[in-house]
């Protein structure tokens, strides 16, 4: 993921079913993680406004609060309390776009760094998704096996620079998500010359497939690979019920340009904030 540079004046269509299925998807991925018990600490809480999911993991993007506080007077002592719970685990605090100002201006003075503005983009799913060509030494598959697995999470972890522990915990758990019975995660890779150089993650639930782990490697980058294999695994969703795609993205780059053609559009976005290092 990479820091939003999009503008302000961005239009953001907020269509109610849309709006709330993005957010549902949004915090249960969250919850799923937390859910799965990787550490006996991990637990999700809410606290008034205040929703908390903490996995235990040692890693930002597994961690987080989302919500944000109505009364100042509350600001400095509840961002306080959120710091002692969390200790060194290093979290996200997400924040509605529209909550104030006052309220952002408080985390930041506690040390919070500003990640910038998280859109949640979504389209309904009509149309057949066609295949797209891919060169003759590269293949498209399903994750299917542990040692599958492994590599897709090589690939994913090299590029977001995830490293062990956290790593095995990564792997571990997407693939005992798409063990589950019924199933609802899918692991896709693309190969070129039976290396895996592009991966990616649904989750299809409620009748939306929703994108993660988007990555490919540097020396294939704009070549197709990754529209290739979202062409791929839409394919798949579309077979088991999904009609709504989406996924959440922090900048206008590689992801955003291929749920763009995809028809995605921004229907939220709401603000990100990384917790200060702790002494």
């Amino acid at each position: 993921m990479m820091i939003d540079s999009a503008p302000q004046s961005e239009y953001v269509y907020q269509v109610p079913e849309e709006l709330q299925l993005l957010k549902d998807q949004f915090t249960h991925i969250f919850r799923l993680i937390v859910d799965y018990q990787y550490s006996p600490e991990a637990r999700y809480e809410k606290k008034g406004e205040l929703e908390r999911f903490f996995s235990g993991l040692p890693t930002v993007n597994f961690n987080a609060i989302m919500g944000w506080l109505k009364e100042s007077q509350e600001y400095e002592a509840r961002i306080e309390e959120e710091l002692k719970f969390f200790g060194n685990t290093p979290f996200f605090w997400f924040v509605e776009e529209d909550a104030a100002t006052e309220f952002k201006k408080a985390l930041k003075k506690r040390g919070f760094v500003d990640a910038g503005i998280f859109r949640g983009v979504m389209a309904p799913l009509e149309a057949p998704i066609a295949a797209s060509p891919i060169a003759d030494d590269c293949v498209l598959e399903r994750v299917q096996d542990e040692k599958a697995m492994g590599e897709f999470t090589d690939l994913v972890s090299g590029v977001f620079g995830v490293e062990n522990p956290t790593k095995e915990a990564f792997k571990e758990i997407l693939w005992n998500l798409s063990q589950e019975k019924p199933c609802h995660w899918f692991h896709w890779i693309a190969r070129k010359e039976g290396k895996v150089v592009s991966a990616l993650s649904t989750m299809i639930q409620d009748g939306v497939v929703s994108f993660s782990n988007q990555a490919t490697a540097a020396e294939v980058r704009k070549q197709g690979l990754s529209t290739a294999l979202c062409h791929f695994s839409l394919q798949h969703a579309m077979a088991n019920g999904a009609r709504f795609g989406s996924s959440y993205l922090m900048s206008e780059g590689l992801a955003f340009g291929i749920c763009t053609k995809l028809g995605l559009q921004t229907k939220w976005r709401f603000h990100a904030f990384i917790s200060p290092k702790q002494d």
